[in-house]
């Protein structure tokens, strides 16, 4: 199997993206950009800003997810520790 660690590519040669746009977050999210740009100025989500550009990491919508997460009805609290 080649190495591809240095191309950013898959496996099967697709692109490694780092980062997501509003729009690639919200429909990753399955939200609307209107709520993601709620739940990032209520600080509920992190964003990083390149010049003028908004994007986010997968691994913060992944930290999202998590702690939106509900288990029998009731949210659970993420340790941060």
């Amino acid at each position: 199997m080649p190495d591809t660690s240095a191309r950013n590519e898959y496996p099967d040669g697709k692109p490694v993206f780092l980062t997501y746009s509003r729009q690639e977050a919200a429909t990753a999210l399955s939200i609307s950009v209107r709520q993601l740009d709620k739940y990032v100025s209520t600080g509920e989500l992190a964003k990083v800003k390149l010049n003028r550009r908004v994007v986010f990491l997968p691994e913060d919508l992944k930290a999202f997810l998590k702690a939106k997460r509900l288990l029998n009805g009731v949210q659970q609290e993420v340790c941060r520790g």
